[in-house]
């Protein structure tokens, strides 16, 4: 019994070929009431207005990646225990892209307001 198992979980992976979910962090950047926007340059959803953020590196804190992506993205440095856990979604895009996307959220401090 626990072959069959096994064989029919192994073929539904190798149909599939992703078989895994992706994960990524969204970064809110408060202001006040105002929150960090910018347009997307990638192939996802470009042009569009979206929260920075990204993939999540293998071994990489959910706090280490929001820093990260707000660096490269928007020249921001907030330091990664500023963030915390705002919520998270499971979004099926087609039948090969699932993301997991947990948005994570700090303040703006006033000494980087413009």
């Amino acid at each position: 019994m626990a072959g069959i198992g096994c064989c029919a979980y192994q073929t539904r992976v190798k149909h599939t070929m992703s078989g895994v979910p992706r994960v990524g962090v969204g970064v809110l950047l408060w202001q006040g009431e105002s929150v960090l926007v910018g347009r997307r340059k990638g192939s996802h959803g470009s042009g569009q207005w979206a929260l920075p953020g990204g993939k999540l590196d293998f071994a990489e804190t959910l706090e280490a990646c929001a820093a990260r992506e707000l660096q490269e993205e928007a020249g921001v440095q907030i330091p990664a225990e500023s963030f915390q856990r705002a919520w998270v979604t499971s979004t099926v895009f087609d039948a090969a892209t699932h993301y997991v996307t947990v948005f994570m959220q700090a303040e703006m401090p006033e000494a980087q307001f413009e």
